[in-house]
């Protein structure tokens, strides 16, 4: 074999190396952007089906109370601020005795501002307040009237059942020692 048909073999040989080494690269290219590609439209699917809000439900002495829905964090006083602030016959002493305004606000949360004795919203609100909740017998919605208590919660007093005595409440998760010292005035066990 002549010295030129050795050279033109070895470039034919790099030729063909470089031709392999660059599909085979391609493919990688190509086979990481694909991977990119699907998990990225996979973490945008997630993002939009998983939205993060919170909602919360605000009643008795507010402006407009109802359901509010929040992203993130929020505590009491921001809560009573998106319903319109406190009403005027709201109940002032009652609430800085009762209610921890910078206590954080959870998904699905009742909170309940008390009214003013005597006002015409107090006295509506009597028979709603003098009696109190059976935790063993109580529907979830009765349940949910409780201050700190929204559907999730009341799912977990419910499953819990039965209860020996209003402090056996204290064992469902969610509901801690402050929770506890809103409702253990307003519920019984029979």
């Amino acid at each position: 074999m002549s010295k030129n048909q050795s050279i033109n073999k070895n470039i034919q040989i790099l030729l063909s190396l470089s031709f392999i080494l660059l599909g085979f690269f391609s493919f990688l290219f190509l086979l990481g952007s694909f991977i990119t590609k699907f998990f990225s439209q996979k973490h945008i699917e997630l993002s939009i089906n998983n939205t993060d809000y919170n909602r919360a439900y605000i009643a008795g002495a507010v402006s407009k109370p109802g359901v509010y829905k929040f992203e993130g964090h929020m505590v009491v006083i921001e809560l009573v601020e998106l319903a319109g602030g406190f009403a005027e016959d709201a109940d002032l002493v009652q609430i800085n005795k009762t209610i921890n305004l910078s206590e954080q606000v959870f998904n699905e949360d009742h909170i309940f501002i008390p009214f003013r004795e005597g006002s015409g919203s107090n006295l509506a609100l009597q028979n709603y307040s003098q009696e109190l909740v059976n935790i063993n017998t109580a529907s979830s919605s009765e349940l949910e009237t409780l201050p700190g208590v929204g559907p999730s919660t009341a799912t977990k007093i419910i499953q819990g059942r039965p209860y020996k005595q209003v402090d056996d409440l204290m064992n469902v998760k969610g509901i801690g020692e402050a929770t506890f010292e809103k409702l253990k005035s307003l519920i019984i066990v029979k």
